[in-house]
């Protein structure tokens, strides 16, 4: 808490840092295509320490020819004083 007349500084962290797997049916690592707000990236899975600023942002995982069983993972990033600890997504891929 800041009192009245007193000065204090503050660190801001405007970032949260995402680290994302896909997996297939029995558990084990299987890549895919990061997508973020309905736009395939270029980036694929595993992802490590991959930031996102102040927003709300829809996540998930996509490959060609399968689905993915978990549904869109809404992230809101906030500016805060204390720093974020990595949030981790796992998706699961099925081929059809």
């Amino acid at each position: 808490d800041v009192q009245r007349g007193e000065k204090k500084s503050l660190t801001c962290y405007f970032e949260t840092i995402l680290n994302i797997q896909s997996l297939d049916e029995t558990g084990s690592h299987y890549f895919g295509y990061l997508v973020i707000n309905g736009q395939t990236t270029r980036e694929t899975t595993p992802i490590s320490n991959y930031p996102l600023g102040p927003g709300t942002y829809r996540i998930s995982v996509r490959r060609l020819g399968h689905r993915t069983l978990e549904e869109d993972q809404i992230i809101t990033v906030r500016p805060q004083t204390s720093k974020p600890k990595p949030r981790k997504l796992v998706f699961t891929l099925r081929k059809e």
